[in-house]
């Protein structure tokens, strides 16, 4: 079964230790723990792998990222950075489980050989300072060009869930809202939930009016919601909907529905 929910570690921001992490992640309902920690050397990082195998168990709820060596030592699976070269046949045929990650449709359609793509970083976010992210549109069309399953990464939100869904990605990887939570398992179940969710929308999709442009969304969604998914803040824009401006005390309850014209002014600091 490809995974949906993907926990990718960083032990730096972390509230807990990585073995307890995973295993608190993975109770919360994530498929997979990525262990991503660039900067360790490779005995420590085998070290911290065998120790979070060790909590975790199952060697297939694992994946070690850039490490060949790890993954062949350990048995766990192997996630891939985009400028890595495909696998051996020999190392492809011990792995339990193969990722790449991929920013462009150029990429993904030259990575038929991987079990799945994580592709982004989709918003912006903390861990990628400077480098502008896909969008929704670019994940779209990453989807668009591969049968292999894609995930979508950073910035992710609950929120934002049903619109990365919507573009075709099967399911998505977390960092920070996981890492850094109090509770990484309640974090963990929470994205689960929205993901099951917005799997169950996917026949139940509306198309709107954006600006003038056709776009689909989960039906239900709020204008609260959609706005915090294409990564506005509800302070910094004026909506109009169907000719009427809404307050922003209702955009949490102002439900979108099929056909409606939406008009958003985004206000940008500076001065």
């Amino acid at each position: 079964m490809i995974s949906k929910l993907v926990v990718v570690t960083n032990r730096h921001a972390a509230r807990y230790s990585l073995p307890d992490l995973a295993q608190r992640a993975l109770a919360g309902g994530a498929d997979v723990v990525q262990i991503r920690e660039k900067d360790l050397e490779e005995r420590a990082l085998f070290e911290l792998s065998n120790s979070i195998l060790a909590a975790v168990v199952d060697p297939g709820r694992v994946m070690i990222n850039g490490s060949v060596e790890i993954a062949r030592r350990l048995g766990i699976g192997l996630h891939l950075p985009e400028g890595a070269n495909k696998p051996s046949e020999t190392i492809l045929s011990e792995l339990t489980l193969l990722g790449r990650s991929v920013h462009t449709q150029q990429s993904a359609a030259a990575t038929e050989w991987a079990d799945f793509l994580i592709a982004g970083h989709v918003f912006s976010t903390g861990s990628k300072p400077g480098k502008p992210p896909i969008g929704v549109d670019g994940l779209e069309k990453i989807t668009n060009s591969v049968t292999t399953p894609v995930l979508a990464i950073g910035g992710m939100t609950l929120e934002r869930v049903g619109n990365v869904l919507a573009t075709g990605a099967t399911g998505i990887a977390v960092l920070s809202a996981i890492n850094e939570s109090d509770d990484p398992e309640a974090a963990a179940r929470r994205f689960k939930s929205a993901l099951e969710a917005a799997m169950s929308n996917t026949q139940t999709t509306v198309d709107v009016t954006v600006n003038g442009k056709q776009v689909t969304i989960p039906s239900g969604q709020t204008i609260h919601g959609y706005l915090a998914s294409r990564g506005f803040h509800d302070r910094m824009v004026v909506v109009e909907l169907n000719g009427q401006i809404i307050r922003r005390a209702a955009f949490d309850s102002a439900t979108i529905s099929a056909g409606d014209r939406i008009e958003i002014v985004h206000f940008v600091g500076g001065g």
